[in-house]
């Protein structure tokens, strides 16, 4: 709950933000969310896939790939609209503000999850890793050899999270050729410019417990093939892939089966015709 009580105290007390009461409906309808999660005695985990790793290293990429895939019941997850609205807000708010704001993106996607049909696989590109790289980076401190980083007992937990990391030149190469151009913000310049930043967010995301580190320097082919192949080997996705499996081979059938009729009505005019013409005769 500190998360909704610090943001509902600074837009409450700030002079420059607008569309306050819709800000406040989306806190009121978090806060709703949380006590009903903390209510109940374990942590959920949903059927999902969470692409995490700094900017530019090719999450998005993945996120259509794995999406786009006819190997897995895909779809990507993301924020309301109206939660999206208030970003550029919040960017530009001091550190502490942000990560909030961000926790509170958290809490929405986990909200959705929740709500989440188990026949697809859910795409996330980011989550609550991310947020918490970030605070934890932002101290300026590695982690302790002791230090564990646990996932909090209110957000549902992906069946699947895989950590993307480059090279910092080629992770540079490819912000600079984007066909959108976005404007480089502070965090953007410090990650770019700050060698010891860069090696605790490594550092912390590779703590996250449960994360799979992929190099992204090779094919985006070769990266799905290996998400795919990983979800493909854990057991309790193993009833999506056959659900899968049978809405594919449904498909095939049904398609069979229409192109036979096809032939078979084309045979029977042919005939007809044929009969037609003897008739005649």
């Amino acid at each position: 709950m500190e998360t909704i009580q610090a943001l509902r105290d600074h837009v409450q007390l700030s002079n420059k933000f607008e569309k306050l009461t819709e800000f406040l409906r989306i806190l009121d309808t978090a806060e709703t969310h949380l006590k009903d999660v903390l209510s109940r005695d374990k942590i959920t985990k949903a059927n999902c896939v969470d692409i995490e790793g700094i900017d530019g290293v090719g999450k998005t990429t993945l996120a259509n790939a794995l999406a786009g895939s006819n190997l897995i019941s895909g779809s990507i997850l993301s924020v309301s609209a109206e939660l999206k609205l208030f970003r550029p807000y919040f960017d530009e708010q001091n550190e502490s503000t942000k990560r909030h704001f961000f926790h509170l993106w958290d809490i929405e996607v986990s909200s959705k999850l929740n709500k989440a049909s188990d026949e697809t696989i859910i795409i996330l590109d980011r989550y609550w890793p991310t947020t918490a790289a970030y605070s934890l980076a932002n101290r300026s401190a590695n982690l302790t050899s002791n230090e564990e980083i646990s996932w909090p007992q209110y957000l549902v937990q992906p069946s699947h999270i895989f950590y993307l990391h480059l090279n910092e030149e080629e992770r540079c190469r490819r912000i600079d050729q984007r066909q959108t151009k976005t404007p480089v913000n502070d965090e953007e310049r410090r990650i770019a410019s700050d060698l010891q930043f860069r090696s605790r967010l490594d550092q912390i995301y590779r703590s996250i417990p449960g994360i799979y580190p992929i190099d992204s320097n090779q094919s985006i082919d070769k990266i799905v093939g290996i998400v795919i192949e990983r979800i493909r080997n854990d057991k309790t996705v193993k009833s999506i892939y056959v659900a899968v499996y049978l809405r594919i081979e449904s498909l095939a059938c049904m398609k069979r089966f229409l192109k036979t009729r096809q032939q078979d009505a084309e045979e029977t005019e042919e005939i007809d015709y044929l009969n037609d013409i003897h008739g005649s005769d």
